[in-house]
């Protein structure tokens, strides 16, 4: 395989399966996989294998590297296909394959590529971010002039000659709502690019690790939501009752896609090299705070059906739904003591309720919020390497997207797209060796590479 591989094999190729139905050929697995399921230290096997591509030369005190990238784009129209097929490998995150991710040939192959198309990567937090703000604007605009409404009609309910005031407001309110119709048209717009961007992300994914992409998958539910959302409030706005009780689902829709729009922008500034590792660790101490809620929820319902029998008489604990969402509110130290157990008068129920309710303090309150913040906080350093795993492989896929996007036939078969393709694109493409040291950094690698690509260097030496 080392021999394959030194003659140009190409890792990411895709052994092809027969259907013997209709006789077409279908992709199965690459290459990269048969290895990591079929050989015993395959890890290490690749490892040696990448290491092997990087050269040293010692020049009195200071060391130059020089990196063969060959062995990571042996295809001529995909530079980036051995890379794809590492992080659609798996879904597991830490893995064997995500942790080659963090090899310094890779980590350099992907901060040259990143260098040239990091603009296109600016362009697309641009979009996310004119989108959130043209909502947001309209949102609020639109929930001033329902205060203003309100204000207006309890004037004209409690005095009888107010015309220019009602003139002056209602020309204000139409100007308002003329920006808000705007804001919300913009934002129809946006949400579509979005929308295709989804699509193009959600079509470079296999299907199978497809449902496991929360980014994706937020981004394919709050583009069209966000179009159906602004275009009710486009056609609604003009209407005298738009404020009225029977359009306040429309306020209730547009707080449902503004929130996940939020989150798709924290999530995409995860991908910034010094910024990102923060908002990854926040998604991987969220998705490991899920897991152990989900553990421990039939303990929260159990006590939440506790306390509704014990006092069916609270406000706090009048139906299962409010006693289950005031539980997890007592989880959290708001207990409000007094008030809850100042209306019962029997002793026995008193005792009863009182020995529950200590337990609850004790297994919920202490043991299981501790236990949460704890696995956090232990494995902060653990996070943080995983944080790292997902930035490469948020990186990887987003040059996997942008080459796709460029090496399609619509774009190559258009004699226009293809001089265009080949301005904005082409530069950054055909990186095969790459010469650094100390002193002349010219690729924009980091120190801390150069001084992981040393440290390497001397433990094999």
């Amino acid at each position: 395989m080392r021999h394959l591989l030194d003659l140009g094999g190409d890792l990411g190729k895709m052994s092809m399966e027969i259907d013997a139905t209709n006789m077409r050929h279908t992709e199965k697995e690459s290459v990269f996989q048969l290895i990591m399921a079929h050989f015993s230290d395959s890890r290490q096997f690749l490892t040696h294998v990448l290491t092997e591509r990087i050269h040293v030369r010692e020049k009195e005190n200071d060391f130059e590297f020089t990196l063969d990238f060959s062995i990571l784009t042996p295809n001529c129209c995909r530079e980036m296909s051995v890379l794809e097929a590492i992080v659609n490998s798996t879904s597991d995150i830490p893995s064997d394959e995500y942790e080659l991710l963090k090899h310094p040939l890779i980590v350099s192959f992907l901060t040259c590529k990143w260098k040239h198309y990091r603009t296109f990567f600016f362009l697309l937090v641009l979009l996310h971010l004119s989108f959130v703000l043209t909502i947001s604007s309209g949102a609020i605009l639109a929930t001033k002039s329902s205060h203003k409404e309100f204000h207006n009609d309890t004037l004209r309910r409690n005095f009888t000659q107010l015309p220019q005031l009602s003139d002056d407001f209602q020309r204000h309110f139409n100007h308002t709502m003329l920006q808000v119709k705007i804001l919300n048209a913009i934002s129809i717009f946006l949400a579509i690019l979005l929308l295709l961007h989804a699509i193009i992300q959600a079509t470079s994914i296999p299907l199978a690790k497809l449902i496991w992409e929360f980014e994706v998958m937020l981004n394919l539910i709050t583009a069209p939501l966000a179009i159906v959302t602004c275009g009710l409030v486009i056609r609604y706005a003009s209407r005298e009752d738009f404020f009225g009780p029977d359009h306040r689902w429309i306020f209730h829709m547009m707080s449902s896609v503004i929130l996940p729009a939020w989150v798709n922008l924290m999530l995409l500034v995860g991908r910034f090299p010094r910024l990102g590792c923060y908002s990854l660790m926040f998604t991987t101490v969220l998705r490991n705070f899920l897991k152990v809620m989900i553990s421990f929820v039939f303990l929260i319902i159990g006590f939440a059906l506790s306390f509704l029998l014990m006092f069916p008489h609270s406000q706090f604990f009048s139906d299962p739904t409010q006693a289950t969402m005031r539980t997890i509110v007592m989880m959290l130290g708001e207990f409000d003591y007094t008030s809850t157990f100042s209306q019962e008068h029997n002793y026995f129920i008193i005792g009863t309720s009182r020995l529950i309710f200590l337990i609850f303090i004790i297994s919920c309150s202490i043991i299981l919020m501790n236990l949460t913040q704890g696995i956090a906080v232990n494995d902060i350093k653990l996070l943080h390497e995983i944080s790292q795993e997902i930035r490469l492989e948020k990186e990887t896929r987003f040059l996997c997207e942008l080459e796709g996007v460029f090496s399609h036939s619509f774009v190559t078969g258009q004699p226009l797209l293809r001089k265009l393709k080949r301005r904005i694109f082409d530069n950054g493409t055909q990186i095969t060796y790459l010469t650094v040291n100390r002193k002349t950094n010219s690729q924009g690698l980091t120190t801390s590479l150069y001084d992981k690509l040393l440290k390497s260097h001397r433990s094999l030496k």
